[in-house]
């Protein structure tokens, strides 16, 4: 019995959305994972990504080939739905957990349900990944560059997505594009039935992680073990900034002299970037006598030997 083939133009089309939703997926990951646990976590998410494409490769050679196209069809846009419904719930139970710098079991069950959450969606990708180039026979080079392409894309696209949309709604608009790919699997061998359901899928994924994000919910409700009340944050390509309101009854100061009692009487706020790196925000004074308490911190010290100093701030 000859081997069962989709068409080219499913290959290359499916091939193309599940690689730029692995891309975009795998860096979003990268940004969610420094802010989340802590910034040399971030290289975690690439081995969770290749362990997890590695790993559905060899479960594809594993598994009997269907005996016809339908069986085929299903099969793959299976697993590309899958992969759209694991990176989704990968989503939320990251915005959820809570980790801690302790180490104790609770810890280590915690970072491993974090890893196995980031991973699973990865394990699809490479199941839909390695059947298409498998099914693709002489046509190999032409969906293996429709791979390659779907990978630059990806990277490109991840940039002006981070910046536009966020960490957290971009990793719903990557499992968007593997709700895509099911579709084009799937077609012709779906009913309207199911090709209105995939579709509805794809629309409540992309309509409420839209409202979640625009209403302020969509996001890290804890960070390094803390809980996030942030007065407002923004992500980006590489980072994200997050201004918070500082109300603790000590000074947001490297070290202050005992000498000085008087709290300073303006709001003291904190930007960090990925809930560290904190730099003090003070709220504009009315006289100038309202920072006098910076001249009791430690670095001002190096400042009192000099009159009139010219100073180059780097940092902040």
């Amino acid at each position: 019995m000859p081997q069962p083939r989709l068409s080219v133009r499913q290959l290359v089309t499916g091939v193309f959305l599940i690689t730029v939703g692995s891309l975009l997926s795998e860096l979003t990951l990268t940004r969610i994972f420094s802010v989340l646990l802590w910034y040399h976590f971030a290289f975690l998410a690439i081995s969770l990504a290749l362990v997890g494409i590695s790993a559905g490769a060899v479960t594809a050679s594993l598994l009997p080939q269907p005996t016809t196209a339908k069986a085929l069809s299903n099969r793959i846009a299976r697993f590309a739905l899958f992969a759209c419904l694991a990176a989704a719930a990968a989503l939320a139970i990251l915005l959820r957990t809570r980790t801690t710098e302790q180490i104790s079991t609770g810890m280590f069950l915690r970072i491993a349900l974090v890893c196995l959450a980031g991973g699973v969606p990865f394990f699809f990708v490479g199941l839909v990944q390695s059947i298409s180039i498998r099914e693709a026979g002489k046509n190999v080079p032409i969906v293996y560059a429709a791979d390659l392409l779907g990978a630059a894309v990806g990277c490109l696209a991840f940039v002006p997505a981070m910046n536009l949309c966020g960490g957290p709604l971009t990793m719903v608009l990557a499992a968007a594009l593997f709700g895509l790919a099911a579709i084009v699997y799937g077609h012709p061998h779906r009913s309207p039935l199911s090709l209105a359901l995939h579709l509805l899928l794809i629309a409540v994924l992309v309509g409420g992680g839209s409202w979640l994000h625009i209403a302020g919910r969509l996001d890290v409700a804890y960070a390094k073990g803390n809980a996030r009340h942030d007065m407002t944050a923004r992500w980006n390509a590489f980072s994200r900034v997050a201004v918070w309101k500082y109300n603790k009854p000590e000074h947001f100061v490297a070290g202050l002299s005992e000498i000085y009692t008087k709290p300073p009487a303006l709001e003291q706020r904190v930007i960090d970037i990925d809930a560290g790196a904190n730099t003090m925000l003070l709220e504009k004074p009315s006289k100038p006598e309202d920072l006098d308490f910076l001249k009791y911190d430690i670095t001002s010290l190096p400042f009192t030997f000099l009159d009139k100093p010219h100073v180059l701030v780097i940092g902040p």
